[in-house]
């Protein structure tokens, strides 16, 4: 995909069959995806690796997908679109409240569920985009727009405040040169996740 690395997509569900499906359409329209089966197996995944979206069943085994959002949120922005058989108006609002960036009902349509995916991923990148930057330090290298650190093409799982910190001091070549104001505003930005 000219050049650039596959978004990586989290997809989980306890239904094995909505995970296929979901799976083989992302997968068609070039998006990385790993899966997860239930709450528990999502979790360990967000933190272990690095995804750019996830789909998130509400109700699933472990760990709810309101539960997982709720965690997320506090060491993360990545998009979140709940994939859920509750399709009550009180249940989309607290989806949407509790910070998904969309909200898809079952049965659903798997070709929608992609343009919606592919919709919340160009917002993210929008809001995400000032710079477009990337640095590179012997043997690390960021991507300031996809918020992606790699040390030896190893990625690091960072959390906001600690990506955000690592790029100011990065950009500066050395530390005493990041000025304090921008840098104090980045930690007190974070403060509260």
């Amino acid at each position: 995909m000219n050049g650039h690395p596959e978004p990586r997509i989290l997809v989980a569900d306890d239904d094995r069959h909505i995970v296929d499906l979901v799976r083989m359409y992302l997968a068609k329209a070039g998006y990385d995806v790993a899966t997860a089966r239930d709450g528990d197996e999502a979790t360990k995944l967000l933190r272990e690796q690095p995804f750019d979206l996830a789909i998130l069943d509400i109700m699933m085994p472990g760990q709810d997908g309101l539960q997982i959002i709720r965690n997320l949120r506090r060491r993360s922005e990545l998009p979140v679109i709940f994939l859920t058989a509750r399709s009550g108006d009180v249940d989309k609002v607290a989806g949407l409240q509790f910070g998904a960036d969309d909200y898809v009902t079952k049965p659903f349509n798997p070709a929608e569920l992609v343009a919606r995916v592919q919709s919340v991923l160009r917002r993210s990148h929008a809001a995400t985009e000032p710079s477009g930057e990337q640095i590179s330090v012997g043997e690390l290298r960021m991507d300031v727009r996809n918020r992606r650190a790699l040390v030896r093409e190893t990625p690091l799982a960072l959390t906001p405040k600690e990506f955000d910190l690592l790029a100011l001091r990065q950009h500066h070549t050395r530390p005493r040169e990041a000025p304090r104001p921008r840098l104090g505003n980045v930690v007190l930005q974070h403060a509260d996740r």
